[in-house]
């Protein structure tokens, strides 16, 4: 099977699969030196730089483009510009040959009588690179180098199928350059508009290039001279330069006007000289046939304006570049990309905002558009400002709005989808507390429709790239791209064999498809007769090669079991010829194991596969080609089998097998292993092996078991067992089975032996043997022969013995009880009975804790070993014994009496037990020991039973109302506290001190400092007792916190708390003292004028400071004063050099330790 591959799809099928990629600059400019274009029968050419002759090649697509005009006129302050030149002006057409450093063009440019392109209007020629699919992915921007005042600015482009815009197209700010500020070297007012109104009105002339008293006007479609470039005037299109001091520059123009710029700052301010810079000139205003000749401009340039070079801080800001040009022509435009040709903002400053850029042009011609692609082309924003140079009143100025751009498109109205801005630039502001809002905003651009792009010789004729097909495969329909151009194009296509002679084919449609199957490579073309010239387009070629043959595939192997881990292996069975000769072999693989074939990963000409599990086919397309097509084959499918693998191959004990493992004791026998009919394989043919292992892991074949099922022999140590099944290529093991065998039962003996008359326990040691786990039996005898069954199953026996017997014991273990032990009979006897004759208690009545007295009298075997609840146990030699303890309960009970055989005594009597009157001793609680301040104490008192009596011991008389001690007199007294229960007391104690209260009086009295933050503290000495100062508000550090005289350094500033504290026992007096430190205070005004009062610039503890310098400003920034220590001596009087200075505002600095304060103080008489 031959099967071909073209990469491209029908026309405006747009897609980004096989699109050419763009970001960057794709784009080549040259600045064209002289134009040769005499009258439009010449052929016409351009005249570049040497250097520039390598960026261009036969054969090229190229953009002629005049930026400006070749000159301008100036009278009566004004300028003008005729609108019958090429400014604006632009064409494509193609570079026939090059010859030195001339490009020799394939037609004629226009001609409009004897004017054409002017290379003093600043022409530039561009290459224009051409696609069949283009697109500009997601994040990616496509721009131009920018205009650098003879070249660049501009993004053109053809795509002859389909554009696909997901990013962005920016040439913003790639036009008109806008100004730079200026640096005057004059100072206030000199700078200022109402300094000489006339010079600064002055729009164009009387300037030079270094005069710095007036702004750079930005750069537009006229070339003026450096006597020209400064003042408020525009450059057409470029905004005007800033007039008087921090002004704004105002907004270059696209087709739409910019903005004026700001006034000068109101340091300044004079009625009558509010002059602002002049707004760049909208080109629609300035050439009216701007449809007509399909005239496009980049943006003007925004003007700049004036800043001191004394005050760096108010430093003013560029003017925005202008916009440059988007040129585009597709056979469809398609995505949700942007086309962006804004005029540039200038960045905002402290002093006069720049003039935002003009707003370029975009043009876009397509047959076709969708998608949602916006386009802008929106005047830059004038620049803002932040300065307020005086402190109030109004502010810098800010930089007028730039004009909106040019759209044109060759639709007849807005296609769906797309959006379009055009608008102006806002105006800069004053952002300060100093408002000034006296800057506009640029006017609104506009949209030209049914608008199409000029070309010179050719009309878009283009067809698709290549296709690669193989011997007798029939080619694709070949799309042509649709002309452009007036009138309706007729179609010729020729087809050769040599690409030398053309024959013509009977086909007059813009496309056209093959109906033969090609045998060898043919060449294409069409020719375009459109009024009156033709085009014939590029060629397209069918390249034929030879077929695929040789792919033929062998498998090894062809059969497999499911279950198999092996590998399989498909390779080429020959060899593979046919293709593209040189050209990389590509494998594509694909299998089929439910009816239908899936794509493989594998791309290599022969696999090693893994196992698929079940019966699968395989084949392969092989492919030989290039980037454009290719040619391949799909082998015939070759098919491997996979037998199912063994299952139910089980074993196992019993007749289900549902027992995998079973147990039995040493000697005995085991029995057979069955297993189940086993399923899969070849599903007829089974053959049987048995295999055995000692320890589960190293098995060995038993010869003779070729059966289904295995009879074993008579183990005497564990052993496994396992089946393996044979059917076709298939083996399956089966589960295995483990036969633990046991030890025999040991140590089930039962002792003989005498017991206590009405024991229930008789104790035996633990067997060994069997599997761990037994199960027991007892039987009893009274005379040895005659045996009654089942007494107990516990390994001890629990009964109550009352009499001689005979005892044995079975012992059982193992799975079905395999093991088992039938011990010995044993004669049990017993010994005599003792037995408790008296208890009596000898104390009727107690307290709980005293100790109580019972006596005990025995008949039986002595010694007597005995135990009561108490917790009392003792051995008596003497059947009568009395017993003491501290009893804690009103009954005496004896819990266990043995005697000399260790046999518990009979108490059955009742006499084991004995009451008797037991009562509470109270524990009341009272107040703790403690310190006072003062001569009483209230006390706490927790009652056990009843109520008791206080008491006191020691020096101190004291007395008691309402649960309050009250001292006679200063010092230490012992409390009691007694509580009776009858006969029973009990009591509790407390040690009580109390405390004179001391005095503490502070000397130092409230205090107020300026500029100082230290201050000495006395206070009345309290020895012998212990004093203690403390900062409680504010912040300070104590030289000694506990002598009555001490220091406090660095305290914070405000109000200050320092608390004096004297201290006996539990006694504690205070007096404070409050400390406030106050900064600097710098009055806002005095009042010289000899009454006494306020007549100097006095500091409030300014004589506190380590330094002091002072400086005093007028309003125009001149020293009236200074001193360079200010801390003492003699104060400024309001006189500059001993003349008085005038009411007013100025201004200070005032540097103290090196910190600077900076304000206004007014002198009023």
């Amino acid at each position: 099977m031959q099967a071909k591959v073209v990469f491209f799809a029908g026309f405006f099928l747009c897609g980004t699969l096989h699109a050419q990629s763009l970001s960057g600059v794709v784009n080549r400019y040259a600045q064209v030196v002289s134009v040769f274009a005499s009258n439009a029968a010449d052929v016409d050419s351009l005249e570049v730089f040497p250097a520039s002759v390598s960026l261009f090649s036969a054969g090229d697509t190229v953009m002629i483009y005049q930026a400006g005009v070749r000159s301008f006129s100036y009278l009566n302050n004004q300028i003008t510009v005729s609108a019958s030149g090429y400014a604006g002006r632009f064409e494509i057409t193609r570079i026939s040959k090059i010859t030195g450093n001339i490009l020799v063009l394939s037609s004629p440019l226009s001609h409009e009588g004897s004017v054409t392109y002017h290379p003093e209007g600043k022409v530039q020629v561009v290459r224009i690179p051409s696609y069949y699919d283009a697109t500009v992915p997601v994040n990616e921007v496509l721009t131009a180098l920018p205009w650098d005042g003879n070249k660049g600015g501009i993004v053109a482009l053809m795509v002859r199928h389909c554009f696909t815009l997901e990013g962005k197209i920016d040439v913003s700010g790639k036009g008109f350059r806008g100004a730079q500020p200026t640096a005057s070297s004059f100072s206030l007012p000199a700078i200022c508009v109402s300094s000489d109104s006339s010079k600064f009105a002055t729009r164009y002339g009387d300037y030079t290039l270094l005069s710095d008293y007036a702004g750079l006007k930005g750069e537009g479609i006229i070339v003026l001279p450096d006597s020209m470039k400064r003042g408020l005037g525009n450059a057409i299109n470029g905004g005007g330069g800033g007039s008087g001091y921090l002004s704004g520059g105002a907004g270059g123009s696209g087709v739409g006007d910019g903005g004026v710029g700001g006034n000068e700052a109101s340091i300044c301010y004079h009625t009558g000289y509010l002059i602002n810079a002049e707004r760049g000139k909208g080109l629609s205003s300035v050439f009216p046939d701007i449809a007509e000749k399909r005239r496009v401009f980049m943006g003007g340039g925004g003007g700049a304006g004036v800043y001191l070079s004394s005050q760096p801080s108010f430093l003013s800001s560029s003017g925005g570049n202008g916009g440059g040009l988007v040129i585009i022509m597709a056979g469809k435009i398609d995505g949700h990309g942007e086309i962006i040709g804004n005029g540039s903002a200038p960045a905002m400053v402290a002093g006069g905002g720049g003039g935002g850029g003009g707003a370029g042009s975009i043009v876009v011609e397509a047959n076709d558009y969708a998608g949602t692609i916006k386009i802008s082309a929106k005047g830059g924003e004038g620049g803002n400002s932040s300065g307020c140079p005086a402190g109030s009143g109004m502010g810098a100025g800010g930089g007028g709005g730039g004009g909106g751009g040019l759209v044109g498109l060759n639709a007849g109205a807005l296609p769906s989808g797309m959006t379009l801005n055009t608008a102006g630039g806002s105006f800069g502001r004053n952002f300060s507390s100093c408002s000034n809002n006296t800057a506009h905003s640029g006017n609104e651009g506009g949209v030209l429709y049914n608008l199409l792009i000029p070309l010179q010789g050719f009309c878009f004729n283009f067809l698709p790239d290549s296709q690669v097909i193989c011997a007798g495969d029939h080619a694709d329909t070949i799309r042509g791209s649709v002309p452009k151009g007036a009138g309706v194009p007729s179609y010729t296509w020729e087809w050769s064999t040599d690409g030398m002679t053309w024959n013509t084919l009977a086909s007059n449609t813009r496309d056209y498809c093959p109906s033969w199957a090609f045998v060898q490579t043919t060449f294409f073309r069409r020719i375009v007769n459109l009024g009156i010239f033709s085009d014939t387009s590029n060629i397209h070629v069918i390249k034929v090669y030879p077929a695929v043959a040789g792919n033929i595939l062998q498998v090894t192997p062809s059969k497999v079991c499911e279950d198999d881990g092996g590998s399989i292996g498909i390779k080429t069975a020959l060899s593979l010829s046919g293709g593209v000769p040189y050209a990389a072999w590509n494998y594509e693989w694909e299998n089929d194991f439910s009816g239908s074939w899936q794509k493989m990963t594998e791309q290599t000409e022969n696999v090693t596969l893994l196992n698929p599990g079940k019966t699968t086919r395989y084949r392969r397309r092989a492919s030989r080609g290039i980037s454009n097509g290719t040619c391949s084959h799909l082998s015939t499918p070759l098919t491997l089998t996979v037998i199912p693998s063994i299952n139910n191959n089980v074993i196992g004990f019993g007749k289900t097998m549902s027992e995998a493992d079973t147990t039995v004791c040493f000697g005995n026998p085991v029995g057979m292993v069955r297993g189940k009919n086993p399923a899969g394989g070849d599903g007829v043919t089974y053959n049987y092996q048995w295999l055995k292992s000692w320890n589960g892991t190293d098995w060995q074949v038993i010869p003779p078991a070729i059966n289904q099922y295995y009879l074993c022999d008579t183990l005497h140590h564990e052993v496994f067992y396992k089946r393996m099944v044979h059917s076709d290529v298939c083996t399956g093991l089966s589960n295995y089975v483990r036969i633990s065998v046991l030890d025999t039962i040991s140590k089930g003996e039962v002792v003989a032996g005498v017991m206590c008359y009405g024991d229930t326990l008789l104790q035996t040691a633990q067997p060994q043997g069997g599997d761990g786990t037994y199960r027991y039996r007892w039987e009893k005898s009274n005379d040895g022969m005659l045996w009654t069954d089942s007494i107990g199953n516990a390994r001890d026996l629990s009964i109550s013995f009352t009499a001689p017997c005979f005892l044995r014991r079975f012992i059982f273990s193992g799975p079905s009880n395999c093991c088992q032990y039938v011990s010995s009979s044993v004669p049990i006897q017993l010994h005599p009975l003792s037995v408790l004759a008296e208890v009596s208690v000898l104390r009727d009545t107690i307290c709980r804790g005293d100790t109580q007295r019972v006596k005990l009298v025995f008949k039986g075997h002595s010694p007597w070993y005995f135990v009561h609840e108490e917790g009392y146990s003792g051995l008596q030699e003497n059947d009568s014994v009395v017993v003491s303890y501290p009893a804690q309960q009103s009954v005496f009970v004896l819990k266990e009496v043995r005697d000399s055989f260790h046999c518990r005594v009979d108490t059955s009597t009742g006499m084991s037990r004995r009451f008797f009157a037991l009562k509470e001793r109270p524990s009341p609680e009272i107040t703790s020991d403690t310190s006072v301040c003062g001569l009483s104490v209230p006390l706490k008192v927790e009652h056990s039973l009843n109520k008791g009596i206080f008491s006191v011991e020691g020096n101190i008389a004291a007395t008691f109302l309402s649960n309050t001690l009250h001292a006679s007199q200063y010092g230490t007294l012992r409390l009691i506290y007694t509580e009776s229960n009858g006969t029973c007391e009990g009591s509790d104690t407390a040690t009580i001190t109390f405390y004179q209260m001391p005095e503490a009086s502070i000397l130092t009295p409230d205090t107020v400092m300026f500029f100082h933050n230290e201050c000495r503290l006395f206070a009345v000495d309290p020895s012998p007792l212990r004093g203690q100062w403390q900062v409680t508000k504010g912040e300070g550090s104590l030289e000694q916190d506990t002598v009555p005289e001490t220091s406090v350094h660095s305290l914070s500033p405000g109000v200050n708390k320092v608390l004096w504290k004297v201290f006996h026992g539990a006694c504690t007096a205070i007096d404070s003292v409050t400390i406030e430190v106050k900064d600097l205070f710098i009055p806002g005004g005095f009042s010289p004028n000899g009454d006494g009062v306020n007549d100097v610039f006095e500091v409030p503890g300014i004589e506190n400071a380590l330094s002091a310098e002072l400086v005093v400003y007028n309003g125009w920034g001149n020293v009236v004063y200074e001193s360079s220590d200010y801390r003492s001596g003699q104060r400024w009087d309001g006189t500059s050099n001993g003349n008085q200075l005038p009411e007013g505002i100025y201004y200070y600095v005032l540097k103290v330790n090196g910190k600077k304060y900076k304000g206004v103080v007014v002198i009023k008489r």
